[in-house]
């Protein structure tokens, strides 16, 4: 099995507490770490930089429970292997930081919308970066 992730980790959420699992593969080998985190802001910033210093690139969460998780990765995996088929293409990774952009466009949208609503004539031009 090919190993996609160096360093990855993986959440558990609770009401109280988050269990967050970090998985490093090194010269084949495994190494793993359980820590529990309660949900105060203290604490989930601490499990931020646990996170960081171990190096995870790559984070998981299930809310869902663990059968519905796997259908709805079940489900995305097969709506991502229908259209590399359909239309002859590989898989393209669009970035961990995807659905934050795209639902920034959105938002940037519905506020549009609502000044124009409201009577008001707005162009947005994006920001120089």
């Amino acid at each position: 099995m090919e190993v996609l992730y160096q360093h990855c980790a993986g959440l558990d959420v609770h009401k109280d507490t988050v269990v967050a699992c970090v998985r490093h593969m090194t010269n084949g080998t495994v190494k793993r770490e359980v820590r529990t985190f309660k949900t105060m802001t203290t604490d989930l910033l601490a499990s931020s930089e646990w996170l960081a210093l171990e190096g995870c690139t790559h984070v998981v969460m299930e809310k869902r429970g663990a059968k519905k998780a796997i259908g709805a990765v079940a489900a995305s995996m097969l709506t991502a292997a229908y259209h590399m088929l359909k239309d002859g293409t590989f898989y393209q990774d669009l970035g961990a930081d995807h659905f934050d952009r795209k639902a920034r466009g959105a938002h940037a949208k519905r506020l549009l919308a609502k000044l124009q609503s409201l009577g008001y004539d707005v162009a947005i031009t994006p920001a120089a970066a």
